[in-house]
């Protein structure tokens, strides 16, 4: 058992680290007119916690301003 926590605890110390992450190249125009489609602009999602009577555990939803706007929820002012 000893050798097995020796083994993994060298082998997660020997594991190099990325020297610099990796980011998305910019798409430029030219790039785009060449046949290249420009990434999506991803929404920002806002998330609701609602309690449910007779539960100690509240329930998280997540989705975006349109979706919610879809299934006319009306979100707070502040979100």
């Amino acid at each position: 058992m000893n050798i097995l926590f020796v083994a993994a605890t060298a082998l997660s110390v020997a594991t190099p680290a990325p020297a610099e992450p990796l980011a998305p190249k910019p798409v430029t125009e030219a790039a785009a007119q060449d046949g290249m489609v420009a990434p999506k602009v991803r929404e920002q999602r806002v998330c609701l916690v609602d309690t449910i009577i007779g539960s100690n555990i509240p329930r998280k939803a997540c989705h975006t301003r349109s979706e919610w706007r879809a299934m006319n929820v009306d979100l707070p002012a502040g979100l």
